[in-house]
């Protein structure tokens, strides 16, 4: 209900949010709680530390601020009891020390490339004009590229078709929040591709923003503009990039008005310095970021196998980032193998390079843990590969290995080499019996019938003594969709399949959305998604007068998942459709929230927005019979360089291939300017894979692009006045 804006108030989100104000005005308890709320607002809500500033003072900073023992960790290290703001208004030095860990994957990228090409890459001194990585950033084929993820800065480097870190650095700048929310970006677009012709509200503003097509992008414009206009010195236009606006106007309207600046024209520029300051980038910070951007490229572009693998491994921890990863590494030709006892090693690791394998890492499997993956792998390596489940508990050592770090091992797939899943699974109890009893009697130094020591037991004998006991037990198989599910259950994912492949080409066909498009740049949408039913928590709202539930679902396609929110009325209509593993598709409004607190400009990196999600509208089951007439709105466009006369005729035999109602928009690039010409009716098409990997093949990779409308979510009608409360 609170708008997900940077520095939003509870004042402004009650004028801007119409579904808050009629909360607000119709029900006694909401009133209430945004009242108390705007009474705490702003307050500290506790004593926290700030995730990466050291404070530097001319002498000991007792002798200048308070401290106190940090909240966090141990509570060893000492803090200032002043906030971020405080601090460097008393005149201390705030510095941000950030850890990135694109840095981790880029120096475990070139360890990789060292050991399994032989090749020493020096990150610091690669060439910066290379092909491949820029023509890797002009087809924003960006996934794991630092800075340039997101959907809006994956459209951004398509409009740039970045050739230097100069544009790099305009790229990185623009995709903030202060660019966007001003219109900027669309601007600066036009007017790079001569759209549009490039205006100045002053004369003096030409010499700051001429580079940048008349366009604020950089903070250091900011300053500058506050310098020339308004005579401000460089310290105090400083003050104004950190957003101390209302303290500021007065003296730039002063300043522009003794320099003959007309007032409307003074008030036109504060207002728009004003929106942008603190919440952009400066040219130096851009730049550096955009080199970061490059080096992650380039090793994208060039050692793919090798980048993914670092990639994978930092996101580990995160499933949803890290199924996104895999797709991006299946997309680019590399496959990532389930985990294997004898291959796998503790973390993701290359396999064999020729095939472009990744295996996933052992520890990483859920129950498994990172000390039993060290010792599995160490054996291995001393040994050699395991021969059977009795071999590997034997020289692991059952307590270590336990019964359940075993069967996670078993149910991840891991140790197939060792033999089916459900015949391991059936003498699992067996095996560990058997090895505890031979590990025993090895300790205590008994010796066997006719005078064989234990020892024999070891190796290929204890492998025949398990293929016996499995013989014993008979096979039992496990359905393809059981081990699917155990795939998910331990390694987050289902890795060798997933039960939407099946019904995947009749799904794209009815959604608009995959997952990981939904973001900010959505909000307040209407979306169509498909995709399986993870998890259903129904019940009924406490506040409910009717007795009638709702619903909070977690649904998955291959791209990842979201959640999704159905209210009383939908679920009532749909509740047979939610259950798991059930594919439906969902029609709905995207909701996206921002986390914590309202943002500081100096810590504007650090904030993010809340993971989207869907208010649904309504649910079907995938093969609805309503949703066979469904279309999406939507346009495919097709880049093109100067030589158009000899696509035209394989591009329109393509489009004839793939016939069908989607307007297509061909984009002429003469290198100084593009033209844009829309094709008549007569040559709508039908958009796919197929189309695209059609016109790719004769234009180019990244000249084919599917343009999706989608319409805003309505307003909520306002709810009656409940009985006794007061209507305003």
């Amino acid at each position: 209900l609170v708008p997900a804006t940077i520095g939003i108030t509870l004042e402004r989100a009650l004028a801007e949010s119409r579904d808050l104000r009629d909360l607000y005005e119709h029900e006694d308890w909401a009133r209430k709680v945004v009242d108390n709320a705007q009474r705490l607002e702003g307050i500290c809500r506790n004593a926290s530390t700030h995730a990466a500033g050291v404070v530097i003072g001319a002498e000991p900073l007792a002798n200048i601020v308070p401290l106190q023992r940090s909240t966090s960790g141990d509570g060893s290290a000492a803090i200032t009891q002043f906030d971020m703001v405080g601090v460097s208004q008393i005149g201390l030095l705030k510095i941000d020390l950030l850890g990135l860990a694109n840095l981790t994957v880029i120096e475990e990228s070139c360890e990789h490339i060292k050991q399994h090409r032989g090749i020493e890459v020096d990150i610091d001194h690669i060439a910066l004009d290379d092909a491949r990585a820029y023509e890797l950033l002009g087809r924003a084929d960006t996934h794991g590229v630092f800075q340039l993820e997101a959907i809006f800065a994956k459209r951004i480097l398509l409009d740039i078709q970045p050739q230097s870190i100069e544009d790099l650095g305009v790229a990185v700048a623009l995709n903030r929040p202060g660019p966007i929310e001003g219109g900027v970006v669309d601007i600066y677009m036009r007017r790079k591709r001569g759209e549009e012709p490039v205006t100045y509200v002053l004369p003096e503003l030409e010499p700051i923003l001429a580079s940048t097509y008349g366009t604020i992008i950089y903070q250091d414009q900011v300053m500058k503009i506050a310098s020339a206009v308004a005579g401000f010195t460089l310290g105090e236009a400083d003050v104004l990039r950190a957003a101390k606006m209302a303290k500021q106007r007065e003296q730039f309207l002063h300043g522009a008005a003794e320099r003959g600046v007309p007032e409307e024209t003074a008030v036109q520029l504060f207002e728009l310095i004003a929106f942008f300051a603190g919440y952009g980038f400066g040219a130096a910070h851009a730049h550096a970021y955009a080199l970061i951007a490059y080096q992650t490229a380039f090793l994208k572009a060039n050692y793919p196998l090798e980048f993914m693998c670092a990639l994978l491994n930092s996101r580990a921890g995160n499933f949803d980032k890290l199924k996104q990863s895999i797709l991006d590494a299946h997309a680019h030709g590399l496959v990532v193998r389930p985990p294997d006892v004898n291959r796998s090693g503790v973390a993701f690791s290359i396999g064999d390079p020729g095939q472009g394998e990744i295996l996933y890492g052992l520890q990483h499997i859920k129950n498994a843990g990172e000390r039993v993956a060290e010792m599995i792998v160490a054996e291995r390596r001393e040994r050699g590969p395991y021969t059977s489940l009795l071999d590997l508990c034997l020289r692991i050592g059952t307590r270590e290995l336990n019964r359940r770090i075993l069967e996670a091992l078993i149910k991840a797939g891991a140790c197939d080499p060792l033999g089916d899943r459900g015949a391991l699974l059936s003498v699992l109890d067996m095996v560990s019996d058997r090895a505890a009893q031979i590990r025993r009697e090895r300790e205590s130094g008994q010796t066997a019938l006719f005078g064989e020591t234990i020892e024999q037991f070891n190796g290929h004998e204890s492998a025949a003594d398990s293929a016996a006991e499995l013989d014993a037990s008979g096979s039992a198989t496990v359905a393809a969709d059981e081990k699917l599910r155990w795939e998910r259950e331990f390694l987050g994912m289902y890795l060798s399949d997933h039960p939407l492949r099946r019904v995947a080409a009749e799904l794209q066909q009815r959604v608009d959305t995959a997952i990981n498009e939904l973001g900010s740049h959505l909000d307040g949408l209407l979306v169509q998604v498909g995709g399986v039913v993870r998890d259903v928590r129904a019940f009924v709202p406490k506040r409910s007068t009717t007795g009638q539930r709702m619903a909070f679902l977690q649904i998955e396609d291959l791209t990842g998942a979201c959640e999704v929110v159905v209210f009383a009325r939908t679920f009532e209509e749909c509740a047979p459709l939610l259950h798991p593993d059930a594919v439906v598709v969902v029609r709905g409004k995207v909701e996206v929230g921002r986390s914590g607190g309202p943002v500081v400009p100096d810590d504007e990196d650090r904030s993010e927005t809340e993971p989207a999600k869907i208010l649904a509208e309504s649910v079907y089951a995938h093969d609805d019979a309503r949703l066979a007439a469904w279309r999406r709105d939507s346009t495919v466009h097709v880049r093109v360089g100067p030589g158009l006369s000899a696509m035209l005729a394989p591009l329109r035999h393509a489009f004839e291939q793939h016939r069908g109602d989607c307007p297509v928009v061909i984009h002429v690039d003469s290198g100084t300017s593009i033209e844009e010409i829309a094709l008549s009716s007569e040559f709508g098409v039908d958009p796919g894979p197929a189309l695209e990997r059609a016109v790719e093949g004769l234009v180019g990779e990244g000249s084919y692009r599917v343009e999706i409308r989608r319409a805003r979510a309505p307003e909520r009608s306002p709810r009656k006045p409940a009985v006794g409360s007061a209507a305003s």
